[in-house]
């Protein structure tokens, strides 16, 4: 039981959301078209609209949320992998302006080491 309000709840907070975008959004319009024949039962146009969407968003949000915390559980990780690599590439680019032995001719051979290093340095 306690699903259903919540299925319930999420469909009215999302028609709701869409019911003050449309009056308090400027450029955010809904055009009333019947859908379903719903007139029959008295629910004018623009309320069925706003139902019908309330209940497409709601289906929509429960469906994009997994993927949705899949990629902000992944993107730490991402960041993490990013600021390393560029960590590596300037303490390369600055031993290479230092060290009279170390040549690296490019920016590819540089990100290719840097690369390189960063997992070295990561597995010990």
């Amino acid at each position: 039981m306690a699903f259903l309000w919540k299925v319930i709840l999420k469909f009215a907070a999302n028609a709701g959301a869409l019911f003050v975008a449309t009056r308090y959004i400027e450029g955010f319009k809904i055009s009333p078209q019947a859908l379903l024949n719903l007139n029959v039962i008295g629910i004018p146009p623009f309320l069925q609209i706003i139902l019908a969407g309330g209940i497409v968003l709601a289906i929509l949000n429960d469906l994009a949320r997994p993927l949705l915390k899949i990629i902000a559980a992944i993107l730490p990780l991402i960041t993490f992998v990013i600021l390393a690599i560029a960590f590596n590439f300037a303490v390369l680019y600055v031993a290479d302006i230092y060290l009279n032995g170390l040549t690296i001719l490019g920016v590819k051979p540089l990100f290719l080491a840097s690369l390189l290093i960063g997992v070295i340095n990561s597995i010990f």
